[in-house]
């Protein structure tokens, strides 16, 4: 059983919790999974990154 992990930023929450099916999903499944939390982590640095820029 996974325990739940808390960051403090509900969209990296979110995103990890999506990965707790991975347990229990066929190896094959793995990579699709991945790629979509990744893609959402990069979005929301990118937000962090444009909201801590001067002039943006």
């Amino acid at each position: 059983m996974s325990e739940t992990i808390s960051t403090g930023d509900p969209r990296v929450d979110a995103v990890l919790a999506s990965l707790a099916p991975l347990e229990t999903s066929p190896v094959s499944e793995h990579v699709a999974v991945f790629e979509t939390a990744i893609a959402q982590l990069r979005s929301t640095l990118d937000d962090a990154g444009a909201s801590a820029t001067p002039g943006r």
